[in-house]
């Protein structure tokens, strides 16, 4: 969590370190139900129903959250203090040790785990050293989207003329099942030995194959809709005149 200073656009490195390592809080669910776990959940449930999906609607920094844990309280009573208050929701955190690539044995071990995995949202540590320094250097909150959407989003927000949350992405819409069955660009290239991590890759890619041909999914990655999650994080970039640099994790990792 974020508070410009009154006295400073800085603060001290100790601190921002401490904010570099804190600030994601309450974010969003990176692996939110796919159309396929809410048919799943539906016909478990009940058998006889018709399923009917959910229509399908971006995660924006303006969505519903749950306010009753003790990280979420903090940061309501910090957005509270002033105008200038500000809180970065970050989506999953990656960079130098914290490879992706590492995630897929736990997060893929089964067929009917990789079933279930939808969407998976991501932000490089240098991207989030930048969004933190844009903030405290920021001479004044960035003012309100002027488009009518975000007007109408503004005036439904009742702490609109407080603090301000912000959603931190890379701007992009991971697919689970396209991450884990592809070798990503660098991933141990010109390697002649195949390691546990290729060969389970290859169990993963002939899960996903025969997942596509049970589910109607002709190609990869599926989309927003089809995912049934996605996190959108274009106010923060455009409110704060930056890009992520580190725009796709499998390019950002060679």
């Amino acid at each position: 969590m974020l508070q410009e200073s009154a006295a400073s656009g800085l603060v001290p490195f100790a601190s921002w370190l401490t904010a570099c390592r804190a600030v994601r809080r309450n974010a969003p669910s990176q692996n939110g139900p796919t159309l396929i776990a809410q048919r799943q959940a539906n016909l478990a449930s009940n058998p006889d129903a018709k399923f009917t999906p959910a229509p399908f609607q971006w995660t924006t920094r303006h969505s519903a959250y749950v306010n009753s844990n003790p990280r979420a309280t903090a940061e309501d009573e910090l957005l509270a203090l002033s105008a200038d208050a500000v809180v970065l929701n970050l989506a999953g955190l990656w960079g130098s040790s914290r490879d992706v690539i590492n995630w897929i044995p736990r997060v893929a071990p089964s067929k009917e785990a990789v079933r279930t995995k939808g969407s998976l949202h991501l932000v490089h540590g240098r991207d989030v050293a930048r969004a933190i320094l844009a903030v405290h250097l920021a001479p004044r909150r960035p003012p309100a989207a002027a488009s009518p959407a975000g007007l109408a989003a503004a005036a439904g927000e009742k702490r609109e003329r407080l603090g301000r949350r912000y959603l931190v992405t890379d701007l992009r819409v991971y697919d689970w099942w396209d991450l884990a069955s592809s070798r990503p660009v660098g991933a141990a290239a010109g390697a002649v030995a195949r390691t546990d991590a290729d060969a389970h890759r290859e169990r993963v890619a002939g899960w996903v194959a025969e997942l596509m041909e049970e589910e109607a999914v002709e190609g990869l990655p599926r989309s927003a809709k089809e995912l049934g999650r996605a996190m959108s994080s274009r106010e923060f970039w455009r409110d704060f005149g930056l890009m992520p640099e580190v725009g796709r994790w499998e390019q950002g990792r060679t």
